[in-house]
């Protein structure tokens, strides 16, 4: 299945977390921390940044006004790459269900 590419489609996201690096050099701290992101979607552009990479952004609902999130840039091999894993892992999710 082809389609044409859209960069406004937002996928998305049921959990975003980041586990910072502070454990355990905080020898306070009993576990390491867990913080809760506030992402709730990707998307995927092209040539944001950095021309012929492709960009996988993760951000807010409100990112057509400040979007608040991070950005990755793949080469588009590494891209294909992780759109075979994604299909994958959703293959085996499918099976699982």
């Amino acid at each position: 299945m082809t389609s044409p590419f859209n960069p406004m489609i937002a996928f998305p996201v049921s959990r975003a977390q980041a586990y910072p690096h502070t454990w355990p050099e905080d020898p306070s701290l009993k576990d390491a921390p867990i913080l809760a992101l506030g992402i709730d979607h990707l998307t995927v552009d092209v040539s944001v940044i950095q021309l012929g990479t492709v960009t996988l952004a993760a951000s807010t609902r409100n990112a057509g006004n400040d979007a608040y999130g991070q950005e990755y840039d793949l080469t588009p091999s590494d891209a294909r790459a992780l759109g075979h894993q994604l299909i994958a892992a959703a293959a085996r999710c499918e099976v699982a269900d």
